[in-house]
């Protein structure tokens, strides 16, 4: 993958950019994001889906708002990310390599996963993208130096890669910060590889910020039940050995104490999880023989199911099965201008009428916004994320009986 060496972001003047934008912005975004270690499938000046998908992996990563919009706060993590012009030139990073996260792509990744696999810590294959397995790679290779486990691959673990000596035997994990008991309100280190060992088990914290929120205690709340674990939502020594030994989830669908009533509610809860991953970990009851493109339907059925909405047997993986099946149980079809959270809406695109179907999720300073698996990531695939609608030619809103 090319690099670019002389990008010059200043922050303050950068204009956002966000999906469907053309022209020089765009190419200084693309740039910027090679050079942090995320492919956008090309420097061409267009704002598609592989930039929007490569994007939103760094915001993920740096714990900014993973919305695929290329404002204030993005534009600085990218100049600080090495992309930026200081006004002293800084130590290069060890082997010239940038710094990595869960969610990261290319030939960086590639050379991670390559000597991680040599020197023994196995990442399932060296496939270019900064997964699960990679994570828990990382994770071991850090505590096996003594370094700090937080799963991003900086100055310190690329040096240890690169063959810096082994320090000492790091202390037995109990008594470093990620045995330490967490809940609501804790911030800190531990808190931010409790976020991102929850996010590669497919439970979303909505970021990696250190923060232990609402939506961090959600997560572990339905990790909990997932695991068979008593469901308190705090992060003792059973929470923590499970996470770290990546147990297998022995309950499916969402904890007692976490489920909603409205179905966007539902949705919300995974925010930001790559559909194909959702698909196969048990936490909602997904059809799993659906292709990993074409997996809207089978998502907002799924949350129907959760939240009480739909019957199990009425489950549809095509939008307009579903949309019939709504319309047998009483849904009745309603303006935009009267949709509510949690409402079915399908949308007429450019690949023929009921082409997608999302939840209707909320009213964004008067304009809509939706929530449901959506064709953002660079090879086709889906994750759950936001969307404004901006690309359907019109949305069907359905409303559940009164």
């Amino acid at each position: 993958m090319r690099v670019y060496n002389s990008l010059q972001i200043v922050p303050s003047s950068e204009p956002t950019v966000s999906s469907g934008a053309r022209g020089n912005p765009v190419v200084q975004l693309q740039e910027a994001l090679v050079n942090a270690g995320y492919n956008p499938n090309g420097v061409d000046g267009s704002f598609g889906p592989g930039t929007r998908a490569a994007l939103i992996a760094f915001q993920r990563a740096n714990g900014l708002v993973a919305d695929g919009i290329a404002g204030p706060n993005t534009w600085r993590a990218l100049a600080a990310a090495g992309n930026g012009t200081p006004s002293a030139p800084s130590a290069p990073q060890a082997a010239g390599e940038p710094t990595l996260a869960m969610g990261a792509s290319g030939a960086a990744v590639r050379r991670l996963q390559q000597v991680l696999n040599q020197d023994g810590f196995s990442t399932g294959g060296v496939d270019g993208v900064f997964g699960r397995q990679t994570l828990a790679a990382v994770d071991s290779f850090q505590r096996s130096r003594g370094l700090g486990v937080d799963g991003v691959v900086g100055r310190q673990t690329w040096a240890a890669l690169d063959g810096a000596p082994r320090p000492a035997p790091a202390p037995a994990p109990q008594s470093g910060p990620a045995s330490s008991t967490l809940q609501q309100g804790a911030s800190g280190a531990a808190v931010s590889r409790l976020q991102t060992l929850l996010t590669a088990a497919g439970f979303s914290t909505q970021g990696i910020d250190g923060q232990f929120g609402p939506a961090t205690q959600s997560a572990v709340m339905s990790y909990q039940y997932s695991r068979g674990l008593s469901v308190d939502g705090v992060v003792g020594p059973a929470t923590w050995a499970a996470l770290d030994r990546n147990a297998p989830a022995v309950r499916s669908g969402p904890s007692p104490a976490t489920g909603g009533t409205s179905a966007n509610l539902v949705a919300q809860r995974f925010l930001g999880q790559q559909q194909h991953q959702l698909e196969y970990s048990g936490q909602l009851p997904e059809d799993t023989w659906v292709p990993l493109d074409e997996d809207c339907a089978n998502f907002v059925s799924s949350c129907l199911q959760v939240a009480g909405k739909l019957p199990a047997g009425q489950h549809n993986d095509g939008v307009v099965g579903l949309k019939n099946n709504l319309l047998n149980d009483g849904w009745r079809e309603i303006p935009l201008s009267q949709a509510k959270p949690g409402d079915v809406c399908c949308f007429d695109g450019p690949g023929g009428n009921y082409q997608h179907v999302e939840l209707f999720n909320q009213w964004n300073g008067g304009s809509p916004q939706y929530i449901g698996s959506n064709n953002i990531l660079a090879d086709g695939t889906q994750a759950i994320c936001t969307d404004d609608g901006s690309w359907a030619y019109r949305v069907h809103v359905f409303a559940p009986p009164v």
